[in-house]
């Protein structure tokens, strides 16, 4: 999240005349964890993001010091005249948006990564992995608005699923076998490069922008796995 997030979150509130204990009350969350926020300590996930940006009225770009017009594209006049379907595709296109931005961003890093790297076989499995993965993804959406219609495929509908995920294992069984004969054959700990390239610190110095994406993509996938630590 950029730096104004919390001074914009701050000045809000403010002119909203309650207090950081009464809007804490409000977003369903603890007072301390409020003050993290403000203060920029800690990072929101983006479903707060939009649940704020609902409490103050205010649009997600502005929370995002992406625009100075705090209602976004929208005048109040429009506001007030949206239905409730209007506003559930409004929120729905601001969550899509920044869906986008979380998984673009990460791409981003990792590709940025793979340029400092150097190895022509650690991108080459990378992107088939990437490629794979988006063509199955597309795939089986498209089916949801052409259900058995596959014109533009060659491979059946039938198939299709299996081999995008045999040429995804096998991209990430190479690329760990790659990751052993990279560090084998380095000299010292300090001439494996790659394993500095994706430190947290350095992105966040180098890439903050990039860095609150990456950080919630790991938030939002750790959070999917659903893993309790005994």
């Amino acid at each position: 999240m950029k730096k104004g997030f919390g001074r914009i979150i701050t000045m809000l509130r403010k002119e909203k005349g309650v207090s950081q204990c009464q809007a804490a009350k409000d977003l369903g969350i603890s007072q301390a964890l409020m003050s993290h926020y403000e203060n920029g300590i800690r990072e929101c996930s983006l479903e707060f993001v939009v649940k704020i940006a609902d409490y103050y009225s205010v649009s997600c770009d502005y929370l995002l010091g992406r625009s100075t017009n705090r209602g976004g594209s929208l005048y109040k006049e429009d506001r007030e005249e949206e239905t409730a379907a209007d506003r559930k595709k409004t929120k729905l296109s601001v969550i899509h948006a920044l869906n986008y931005k979380i998984i673009s961003d990460s791409i981003e890093i990792l590709y940025e990564a793979l340029a400092e790297l150097n190895s022509k076989a650690v991108s080459s499995d990378v992107t088939a992995y990437f490629t794979a993965s988006v063509y199955k993804t597309y795939r089986l959406l498209y089916e949801l608005y052409e259900a058995g219609n596959g014109r533009i495929f060659s491979v059946p509908s039938e198939v299709f699923e299996g081999f995008c995920n045999s040429i995804m294992e096998t991209s990430l069984a190479k690329i760990k076998y790659e990751n052993k004969s990279i560090q084998i054959n380095a000299v010292d700990i300090n001439s494996i490069k790659h394993l500095n390239i994706l430190n947290p610190e350095r992105i966040s110095e180098i890439a903050p922008e990039k860095y609150t994406s990456l950080s919630n993509l790991i938030q939002n996938a750790e959070k999917q796995m659903n893993y309790k630590q005994k």
